[in-house]
């Protein structure tokens, strides 16, 4: 294929990784209807979103040695298999154990959706531009997420109908998110020769040995990520909006919108960030600089009640 078609691939990937995102953020806007319509307390409401981490703390790195052994876009189609069905279980949501199990599978193929994704993304861009489509994919990611924020707003005869249609309309779109990783799986055959050393079977296969190759920056980054992410996840993804609910006196519309800004910071600052990246290196700097700017936001958001959407903003900005 053509070099200029790997931004296609691009944009059919977003499709794919933009309606799962939407599906893992789908819970905080329903979750004030949880509580009222089916009397779900801030734990079960809670561990519809942790049950997704659960399975991902082994089977993440088992995740990528099937990508490493299948190819990225076959890994991508099964994790795809796993997030739609997932989300329809989810979705049938009684009794309460179903919607669990849903968000377990949805959680297995979530992340090595992501993975998947993001390698494939490695693969076509590996003659250059790699930084900058990495933060196109995050972004495109992310539209997944502020849709799902915003969702009241754009579909709110859908959450007027109760708790099970939004869920409805979050099966719906990994459904599509899976037909997009289908086509993808059959467009990949044209990847350029100059990605060839990542395919499977090339440089790129894993080998257990590289668990001990890892250097002493890369464990300071890892353990920055996992400080980040359970600081940033648990309260954006699962009570972020009830939080702006109860703690604000804001309407379902209006936390969602709130808590929307996160992403939609995000959207356009990680491509411009990306392209930095690409331009001029400082990637350490970029990342202290990022993680310097997130003790702000979290704690002000407890202590004002104006303009969140500022404080919301630079939360994102930080992610």
């Amino acid at each position: 294929m053509h070099i200029r078609g790997r931004w296609w691939v691009l944009a059919l990937i977003a499709v794919v990784i933009a309606g799962n995102y939407y599906a893992w953020d789908s819970i905080a806007p329903v979750a004030d209807l949880l509580r009222h319509q089916r009397g779900f307390n801030q734990s079960q409401i809670g561990l519809l979103n942790a049950i997704y981490a659960v399975p991902n703390i082994p089977l993440s790195l088992v995740g990528g040695i099937l990508i490493d052994r299948i190819g990225a876009a076959r890994a991508s189609l099964i994790a795809a298999g796993f997030g739609f069905v997932g989300t329809v279980l989810t979705a049938v949501g009684q009794p309460y154990w179903v919607m669990v199990t849903g968000r377990l599978l949805f959680g297995i193929g979530e992340e090595t959706l992501f993975i998947s994704l993001l390698a494939g993304v490695a693969q076509w861009f590996a003659s250059g531009g790699a930084a900058l489509a990495m933060a196109l994919f995050f972004s495109m990611a992310r539209v997944g997420s502020y849709s799902a924020d915003i969702s009241p707003r754009w579909a709110a005869g859908v959450y007027a109908a109760g708790w099970q249609p939004p869920l409805e309309l979050a099966a719906l779109l990994t459904g599509i998110s899976f037909v997009a990783a289908l086509v993808y799986l059959r467009i990949d055959r044209y990847r350029p020769a100059a990605a060839a050393e990542n395919a499977p079977g090339g440089h790129g296969r894993f080998q257990w040995r590289d668990l001990t190759r890892f250097d002493r920056s890369f464990w300071y980054i890892m353990a920055l990520n996992v400080l980040f992410a359970s600081v940033f996840f648990p309260f954006r993804s699962t009570f972020a909006i009830v939080f702006f609910q109860d703690a604000k006196q804001l309407s379902l519309a209006d936390a969602g919108l709130v808590n929307s800004w996160v992403f939609f910071a995000a959207i356009f600052a990680t491509p411009v960030f990306g392209l930095i990246a690409d331009r001029f290196g400082r990637r350490a700097m970029l990342l202290t600089f990022a993680a310097a700017l997130m003790p702000i936001p979290v704690p002000t958001l407890g202590l004002a009640h104006w303009r969140l959407r500022i404080w919301v903003a630079l939360m994102g900005v930080t992610c």
